[in-house]
């Protein structure tokens, strides 16, 4: 940055300070120092206000050229830099100046080095009459090429440390006495004002930024979490509501499958008084069965003892057809006898032919009797086989009658259980039906208290609304 200043630097005696030389009087000072105080105050960028105060320094001094660094710490150490700010004179000519000025653009200085590192190290103001004979002075080279000779620099403290070093040259060797290097002092605190100023407003920055991130940020999710539970709330509400009409019907439907469970009940206790009715009809059926198969048995015995009786008749009547065979042969002898006998034998023949005649009918009676034998003894064999075939039915029906009674006595059993069970859980049902009711005045409980917690968070809302308004005006109000 190229200012210029109106400032007379010719002439400059070497040794005094211009403004004595010039016998400024103390109307100088004072338009300084105001001008200086109202950068102070007015300047909005620390730049500006370096710029500004650099021309007015060279002014007041009557020296052409004023130079700006800007001293920063990095890694823990300080270093000043150009801050590529200048102020020269119409009197200084551009392409001579312009090495030395781009040598001390590109210098940086550590604390003890050099002009500004010597400013940087004691925080005091320095003069020096001619810096072309010094070797401590690191631009001694360009300042002999370029007609730069006398030297003062002095720092602008921020928590009394340097912040900025400003250097100011004389074409001819000038050095600053120790009243005005003082004034100097206060033209440095004075900027120093706007590094405070500065550093609060970056202070309020950072607090309002803090603020804003964490205040608006809570807001935010405030409102986020006000708008989330307002919308759980609706959602609660209409859970609930279906939850309330839910239970009614479950009441309802508790109450129907009460009394189904009860019909059902008493349906079983007469199914099971009509299975022991059963089972009392099944045991007295049994017990007839029993009673037939004993009679069965018992004829069965007469019809074997009567087969035996029948085969015994069998056996006298071969007895007797043998017995009439031999009888009849004897007739036939008689009969021969009596032929033989003529006269004599009438009596005989008569004998012999009543005797045949007994014998044929003897034969008759007998075999009559063996066809009686014989369909006796068919009939009774016949009556044997049906009798054991009654025997073995009724050995089955009594084995199928103790098997229906053993499962009727299970049934019985097992119906008994299904009543007592039935009972238990018609009073299981109608405690649910108790606890539906419970639960669906709960639930009406719940949704009233849910519609009151949707009206709050709807009210919160608001007020959450109403503070993000506030947080806004503020911040607004800080950052002006």
């Amino acid at each position: 940055m190229w200012a210029r200043g109106n400032a007379e630097a010719a002439g400059i005696s070497a040794r005094r300070a211009p403004a004595k030389e010039s016998g400024e009087n103390i109307t100088s000072l004072f338009a300084l120092l105001n001008t200086v105080s109202h950068i102070a105050q007015s300047a909005e960028d620390i730049d500006e206000a370096i710029s500004l105060t650099l021309k007015e320094v060279c002014l007041y001094t009557g020296w052409p050229i004023g130079h700006a660094y800007h001293v920063t710490t990095l890694g823990g150490e300080a270093e000043a830099r150009s801050s590529q700010l200048w102020s020269l004179d119409r009197s200084i000519d551009k392409t001579r100046i312009a090495e030395f000025v781009s040598i001390s653009e590109g210098t940086v200085f550590q604390p003890g080095k050099g002009l500004i590192g010597k400013v940087m190290a004691t925080k005091e103001a320095v003069t020096i009459e001619d810096v072309t004979v010094l070797d401590s002075f690191m631009r001694a080279a360009p300042a002999r090429q370029n007609g730069v000779k006398g030297c003062f620099a002095f720092p602008v403290l921020f928590q009394n440390r340097p912040r900025i070093v400003l250097e100011f040259f004389s074409r001819d060797p000038a050095t600053l006495d120790s009243t005005t290097l003082e004034i100097m002092r206060f033209v440095g605190n004075q900027l120093s004002t706007i590094l405070t100023r500065m550093a609060h407003q970056d202070r309020l920055g950072e607090i309002a930024r803090s603020f804003e991130g964490s205040v608006k940020g809570a807001v935010e999710k405030t409102e986020h979490y006000i708008k989330a539970l307002e919308e759980n709330a609706r959602m609660l509400c209409n859970s609930l509501g279906t939850s309330q009409e839910n239970a009614r019907e479950a009441a309802a439907g508790s109450e129907e499958t009460a009394q189904s469970v009860q019909t059902v009940a008493s349906a079983v206790e007469e199914m099971s008084a009509s299975i022991n009715e059963i089972a009392g009809q099944v045991q007295r059926s049994t017990s007839l069965i029993l009673h037939c198969a004993d009679k069965v048995l018992e004829a069965s015995n007469r019809a074997q003892t009567l087969n035996s009786a029948t085969a015994k008749v069998e056996g006298a009547l071969e007895e007797i057809t043998a017995i009439s065979g031999k009888v009849k042969l004897l007739s036939m002898n008689a009969r021969i006898e009596a032929a033989r006998a003529g006269v004599h034998g009438q009596g005989f023949s008569v004998v012999a032919n009543e005797v045949k005649e007994l014998s044929g009918q003897t034969e008759a009676s007998v075999e009559a009797i063996s066809l009686i034998v014989r369909e006796m003894n068919g009939a009774t064999r016949e009556m044997l086989a049906a009798m054991g075939e009654t025997t073995r039915s009724i050995e089955e029906i009594s084995a199928a009658s103790q098997t229906i009674d053993a499962a009727l006595e299970e049934q019985t059993s097992t119906t008994n259980e299904i009543a007592a069970t039935m009972q238990q859980t018609a009073l299981s049902v109608t405690q649910v039906t108790g606890n539906l009711h419970s639960i669906n005045e709960s639930v009406e409980r719940s949704a009233e208290a849910a519609g009151e917690m949707s009206g709050e968070c709807s009210a919160l809302a608001s007020e959450a609304e109403t503070l993000s308004a506030n947080v806004e005006k503020f911040l607004s109000e800080i950052g002006n």
